[in-house]
């Protein structure tokens, strides 16, 4: 989503290019052959064997290559940018990991005190060194905290570099969890599409791109007229946030 108009993002030059160069890639034989019939865990595994040079991955890999290939020699690096071009952040959404208190439990104060004290910089401190660093916190001090692989202080210090906060409009207007309760999954979706491309089951990018950006529009179109049926104060105006710098942190400060 470009958060400034509102408007679905599948359709741009830049997707349509990006598509271009996997394809490239894929055609120069820069792509390991059969990826797109490995699962995750079958990709995660050609690492360490040495049947592949790089992948897009998180720092979860750390505990899981340190355990399983503890022989293996390897590093995180940002991800590739164009020659001669400013790097522009990657945006984020609110939220990660959620967790629910059951409506009934018979120790909402004792559940709250859990949750408040995971949020906290003490108890996510405590998280980090138990599972040595593996997914960057949201408090620096606890990105540095004993017993973090090294490794994974360079991944957090990725993530602070690239990856900013983005407009949310559930956040903006709570109505619009109506909304997505309406919503209905797009088939084929971005990944099913890129696939489609990918293994020649599609041929036209630009095409393919442009009617799933067609399909999301219409989607969330119906989304936002269903739950307005239902009572909800929606519009597709709270899906665009005129203010947005993409490289900054969109901050509670932004909404006002």
């Amino acid at each position: 989503m470009n958060w400034k108009t509102g408007e679905y993002n599948y359709a741009t030059d830049q997707y349509v290019a990006a598509v271009d160069l996997l394809l490239a890639m894929k055609a120069d034989g820069s792509i390991f052959p059969g990826s797109a019939s490995l699962n995750a865990l079958q990709a995660d595994d050609q690492i360490p064997l040495g049947a592949a040079a790089m992948m897009i991955n998180g720092s979860y890999m750390i505990p899981k290559w340190r355990t399983e290939a503890p022989a293996f020699v390897w590093d995180y690096a940002s991800q590739p940018v164009p020659d001669g071009k400013t790097f522009s952040p990657l945006t984020y959404s609110p939220g990660g990991s959620v967790w629910w208190l059951y409506a009934k439990s018979k120790y909402p104060e004792v559940a709250g005190d859990m949750l408040g004290y995971l949020g906290s910089e003490v108890g996510q401190t405590a998280v980090q060194q138990a599972i040595s660093g593996a997914q960057p916190s949201v408090f620096a001090k606890a990105n540095q905290a004993a017993g973090i692989d090294p490794l994974a202080r360079k991944a957090a210090a990725l993530y602070e570099q690239q990856m900013r906060l983005a407009p949310s409009p559930n956040v903006r207007n709570p109505a619009i969890a109506e909304v997505d309760s309406e919503l209905k999954p797009l088939t084929p979706d971005f990944g099913a599409v890129v696939q489609g491309l990918f293994t020649g089951q599609l041929t036209d990018p630009s095409k393919a791109l442009t009617d799933l950006k067609d399909r999301a529009d219409k989607e969330l179109d119906r989304g936002i007229k269903a739950a307005q049926a239902k009572g909800a104060k929606v519009a597709r105006e709270d899906y665009v946030f005129a203010n947005w710098d993409p490289t900054k942190d969109f901050l509670e400060a932004d909404y006002r």
